[in-house]
């Protein structure tokens, strides 16, 4: 205890000691003086009930569009997933008729060589073309025009 009384008295006497060392402060006017502000008025009851009228308006507001965008995040979701399913299941199509396309059928082996070299024989409902009966989106396109 009596430690910090010297400790307190010797901090007092130096800062004391200070002061009086220090050249005294020349305000020249730069800044202007501080003014005190009158206290602002408290606002009305009638005021204070708007503003709240109006925060509860808005939490409203803020509720529905929260829920318009959990909506939204929903139906984008499911998009989603719909978009994935359609192209899973197109992909798996374009496989298989690239398989069935790579590999000859069955019966391809019971035709004789000399026999598969000789075209088909043109059908009278097919408009006749140039080019070869053999590219399959050539033949599509003339069946469907």
């Amino acid at each position: 205890m009596n430690m910090r009384l010297a400790i307190i008295a010797l901090c007092a006497v130096s800062a004391s000691a200070c002061a009086e060392n220090l050249p005294p402060v020349n305000n020249t006017g730069a800044y202007p003086p501080q003014t005190i502000k009158p206290p602002t008025p408290m606002p009305s009851i009638n005021t204070l009930n708007q503003m709240m009228n109006r925060m509860e308006q808005m939490q409203k507001e803020i509720q529905q569009l929260t829920g318009r965008v959990e909506d939204q995040v929903f139906l984008i979701a499911e998009l989603k997933k719909q978009q994935k399913t359609q192209y899973a299941d197109f992909d798996e199509r374009l496989q298989a008729l690239e398989n069935k396309a790579s590999t000859p059928p069955a019966d391809a082996e019971a035709i004789p060589p000399d026999a598969s070299a000789v075209p088909p024989p043109i059908d009278a409902a097919t408009p006749a073309t140039d080019v070869a009966p053999s590219d399959p989106a050539v033949v599509t396109d003339a069946r469907a025009g």
